[in-house]
């Protein structure tokens, strides 16, 4: 009756009977197919003469077996129950058995239900009263007796016979799942480009990781564009920029800044952008899924921040907050995007950034290099230009005709009185 049941079924708050639950919980040991519990299954005369005889029905489809089977497996995981339950719990059988238990307020009653391919058993334990029992779980109340049984039934050969293994001791994989490897979440980390392999699990088959790919009412772009890829359903591989710097500091307003979020560490090249259009120093990367109800998203991105694991972007890269990231001032805007602080390098390579200015107030911008984290002389690379740049190679570093070691890079833009604009940019580096 719906009347009698609110938004607090999702947790339990709907009443049933034990032999309604149990009933239900068959219809996953059966596979996904629902049979009617029948209480009387012969009668016959003294002489034997049969009077009825129950004949069990076809099973009607009620779940999607793969769903079914998928129920089945995470109810038989002994080792994922035993964190909170202990290794040697009631629910931990010597042979497959799925199992729930459940405690309602109070401690009014309590449940455990489960079942293997051939046997489904409910437990139900309480006072008749309905009288609170004193700190008496599904764990320790029901689950003991639940376990005592079916260890019992299995133990007995005449009762075994009586069962049958037409669906053998194992639950076995329908056709339309599989196995996919999953990603070890701690080694999704600021910075990593791939995940480590933890264990594997049971999907779906037509639950395939996704592609974040363009709206497709556009039309497909002749060159190669920016792709979202999901690895698993916790992980995400995406093209990102780092962003150095408080929200203050970036001077960008952001739309989740009521959720007193910690400030954002990247911001994400969207989907289906032209791989030729996004910075040099976007990078791909891996990023955990962020929560989908904004109630969680405060507390994961603050453990995700005091735990060095890199969630997904909550910002798109704009021009706006690019810019921000570079030095700037009212005159210029000015950074060193490539080589990255803490690159290795070799050979010739571009130097890219950005030197962007106005040239009547600006004469030039040139490119310096010294030797050590603090050079205490600096020699020009090329020539000075006076021709701003933005997102371009700025300068050519020769990295073969210095000897190994420690350098450091700096952009400076001089205006026309010979002074600075402002500190220079200054990126450190290693040359082999």
């Amino acid at each position: 009756d719906p009347a009698q049941y609110g938004l607090s079924l999702t947790l339990g708050g709907g009443e049933v009977t034990p032999l309604e639950l149990t009933t239900a919980y068959a219809a996953f040991a059966n596979g996904g197919g629902y049979v009617p519990p029948a209480a009387i299954l012969r009668v016959e005369r003294g002489n034997g003469e049969v009077l009825f005889e129950y004949a069990p029905p076809a099973p009607a489809p009620a779940v999607d077996p793969r769903v079914a089977f998928l129920i089945s497996n995470i109810l038989d995981d002994d080792a994922a129950r035993a964190a909170a339950m202990g290794q040697d719990n009631p629910l931990a059988l010597p042979f497959p058995a799925a199992a729930k238990t459940g405690t309602t307020n109070d401690f009014r009653d309590n449940w455990t239900v489960g079942y293997t391919p051939s046997l489904v058993v409910g437990v139900w334990t309480g006072n008749t009263d309905n009288s609170e029992m004193i700190d008496v779980s599904g764990l320790t109340g029901a689950a003991p007796l639940w376990s005592d049984y079916m260890q019992s039934v299995y133990a007995s050969e005449a009762l075994r016979a009586v069962l049958g293994n037409e669906r053998g001791n194992e639950f076995v994989a329908p056709p339309g799942v599989e196995r996919r490897g999953l990603c070890n979440l701690a080694s999704v980390t600021e910075g990593a480009t791939d995940c480590s392999p933890a264990q594997e699990e049971w999907f779906l088959q037509d639950a395939a990781p996704q592609t974040a790919e363009p709206d497709p009412a556009t039309p497909a772009p002749a060159e190669p564009v920016v792709t979202w890829e999901q690895i698993d359903p916790a992980v995400w591989r995406v093209l990102a920029v780092p962003l150095e710097g408080s929200e203050g500091e970036l001077e960008i307003e952001f739309e989740d800044s009521d959720l007193n979020l910690p400030p954002p560490r990247a911001c994400a090249i969207a989907a289906g952008t032209l791989l030729e259009q996004a910075p040099p120093e976007a990078q791909p990367g891996v990023y955990l899924a962020p929560p989908r109800n904004e109630e969680s998203m405060e507390g994961a991105y603050r453990w995700a921040a005091d735990h060095g694991l890199a969630i997904l972007p909550r910002l798109t890269c704009s021009e706006e907050l690019l810019a921000a990231q570079g030095r700037g001032s009212e005159l210029a805007v000015w950074d060193i995007r490539s080589p990255r602080p803490g690159d290795t390098v070799s050979g010739m390579l571009p130097i890219v950034g950005t030197a962007d200015f106005d040239p009547q107030h600006v004469q030039f911008y040139k490119v310096e290099i010294g030797e050590g984290e603090n050079p205490q002389q600096w020699v020009t690379i090329g020539e000075t230009h006076n021709t701003p740049v933005v997102g371009d190679q700025l300068e050519t570093l020769v990295a073969a005709a210095f000897e190994p070691g420690t350098y450091s890079l700096r952009l400076v833009v001089v205006q026309w009185d010979g002074n600075y604009v402002g500190e220079p940019d200054l990126v450190t580096f290693t040359i082999e």
